[in-house]
């Protein structure tokens, strides 16, 4: 798998928005060079070499990393060199509940100076509640229960068909 570079991204002139995103073991994740991206939901895992698991230049700013399972990667799990700007890293996992090494007061995966890793997760990112997002559907982990999905959809029909049916007698009988 390829790595994602955040470099000069341009949707409609909006940054770019990297989610749910799967990088193992690669040299690195996710490189960003560019401004006001959002990195959320992602797995970003054993990546080993310069840019680690996420890799933000001196010329990015104002980007969020969130939500995010980082772990395994070498020598960092994110890496800031802008030493102008903290990058707002708060609720991710790190890989162990005490949140991340490096500057950080944990043992998971390493932050450098200038990255805002406070309010961690302290187990992997599934899809919580309080975390946001909506689960994914589907797979091993989240099983599809067709019947759960339809029928919500199968009582709406039956009330429109009612409800239709109500509405040709009252104009029979007005008739």
């Amino acid at each position: 798998m390829k790595p994602i570079p955040l470099r000069h991204c341009e949707a409609d002139s909006l940054p770019c928005h990297c989610e749910e995103h799967s990088d193992e073991a690669i040299s690195f994740g996710i490189w960003v060079e560019g401004n006001y991206n959002q990195i959320l939901r992602n797995n970003i895992r054993n990546n080993v070499g310069t840019g680690s698991g996420i890799h933000l230049t001196t010329t990015a700013l104002g980007n969020m990393i969130h939500y995010n399972n980082i772990e395994g990667n070498l020598p960092y799990g994110v890496c800031n060199e802008n030493a102008d700007e903290t990058v707002n890293a708060t609720r991710n996992w790190w890989g162990d509940a005490s949140g991340p090494s490096g500057v950080g007061p944990g043992s998971g995966d390493a932050v450098s100076e200038d990255v805002d890793y406070s309010s961690w997760l302290s187990t992997g990112f599934q899809y919580c509640p309080e975390c946001g997002g909506t689960p994914p559907v589907g797979g091993e982990a989240y099983p599809i229960n067709k019947l759960t999905i339809l029928a919500p959809w199968m009582a709406l029909t039956a009330a429109i068909v009612v409800g239709i049916a109500i509405l040709a007698r009252r104009r029979r009988a007005q008739s």
